[in-house]
Parts: C-alpha cells; sequence; structure tokens
C-alpha cells in the first residue's frame, strides 16, 4: 500500500500520503474486530453452531481482499 501510495502521490505530497495511508493502515484492525464479532454473534443468534458462526464471520476477511483486489484494478497509472 506504501509504494503504491508513493507512485500515484506527486513529489511534494509523498509524506502526506504515506502518514494517510498509515493511518488506513492502522484504523482497519479496530473497525474489522467488533465487524467480525457483530457478525458472530448474529449468526449465533440464529441457532448457528459456534464454528459456523466464526467461519461465516471470518468470512468479511477475504471478502475485503477481493474488493481491495478489484479496486486495485482501477488504479492510474504514473506516467
Amino acid at each position: 500500500a506504501f509504494s503504491i501510495a508513493n507512485e500515484i502521490a506527486p513529489k511534494n505530497l509523498l509524506s502526506t500520503s504515506a502518514g494517510f495511508t498509515n493511518t488506513l493502515a492502522m484504523i482497519t484492525a479496530p473497525l474489522f474486530q467488533p465487524l467480525v464479532g457483530i457478525l458472530v454473534d448474529g449468526f449465533m443468534s440464529k441457532n448457528y453452531s459456534a464454528l459456523n458462526a466464526y467461519q461465516y464471520g471470518i468470512t468479511l476477511v477475504p471478502v475485503a481482499l477481493i474488493i481491495a483486489g478489484v479496486l486495485s484494478l482501477f488504479l492510474p497509472e504514473k506516467s
């Protein structure tokens, strides 16, 4: 992520770009952990077994990776 951010950003904004990328990287853990917990709790309330609830809840991670992969196809090329 850092190399992509530094490749896309103008030279006078490289430090800002690295800082913003670092901020986004650090924000994902506090956001994803409760989301997985909410999903697991939701599946548990629908009488799924604990194992199945966890497996379905953690699918948020590969789904996010797939979305990130698709979005990376739309990144501009540096000329």
